[in-house]
């Protein structure tokens, strides 16, 4: 067998990527919430696309796995290099290899080359004192009454106990704002802020 024939299509092939598309949907399926597709049509229809759609996504997985099985059983002579190809594909075309390639970058950003550094302003409530003491979306918050903070780990636990018509001092990079804490729906104590850990760079 060569490196050409490696995508070429056969029986065991086509049954692979079939059994590989079958699965993955039926995966997905069950852990996705389908309770919004109430037409049965629909959901059948769903399936079918899904499994065609990865059928066609997976083909080059379903080629390297019957690749290397044929190696495994001898049922195939092969090159190195066709036998490099057909592992390299296993092992970047399964499923779970984006999301290791994601975390691994998630870490590389986050404790490589950047570095958790506050809680940044990405929107506003309906009632903000934040937002009516000056604050804007972008501003990064670095410490609460004094105390650094780096994640919202941190931030949630330097506002733990913190009760409506308290004040609580927020510093970002250019300014401390003096702000007095609302109650919201709840009846919790809240700034009117929506936050999401910030990096910078190292």
């Amino acid at each position: 067998m060569s490196l050409k024939t490696l995508f070429k299509p056969t029986i065991q092939i086509i049954i692979v990527d079939i059994i590989l598309a079958v699965l993955l949907v039926a995966f997905y399926s069950s852990i996705l919430s389908w309770t919004t597709y109430q037409n049965i049509n629909y959901k059948i229809i769903s399936f079918i696309l899904g499994s065609v759609t990865t059928f066609i996504l997976y083909y080059p997985l379903a080629c390297g796995l019957v690749f290397v099985y044929r190696k495994i059983a001898k049922k195939a002579k092969t090159e190195s290099l066709d036998l490099a190809v057909a592992i390299l594909l296993v092992l970047l075309w399964n499923p779970i290899a984006p999301i290791i390639i994601f975390a691994g970058l998630g870490i590389l950003n986050s404790q490589i080359m950047n570095y958790p550094c506050g809680e940044q302003i990405v929107g506003f409530q309906k009632n903000s004192p934040a937002r009516n003491q000056g604050m804007k979306i972008g501003d990064i918050i670095e410490a609460v009454d004094g105390t650094r903070i780096a994640n919202t780990e941190e931030f949630v636990h330097a506002m733990t106990n913190k009760k409506s018509g308290d004040s609580v001092i927020l510093t970002t990079k250019t300014n401390n704002y003096d702000i007095t804490l609302i109650s919201d729906a709840e009846n919790r104590a809240v700034i009117g802020i929506i936050v999401s850990d910030a990096y910078c760079a190292r």
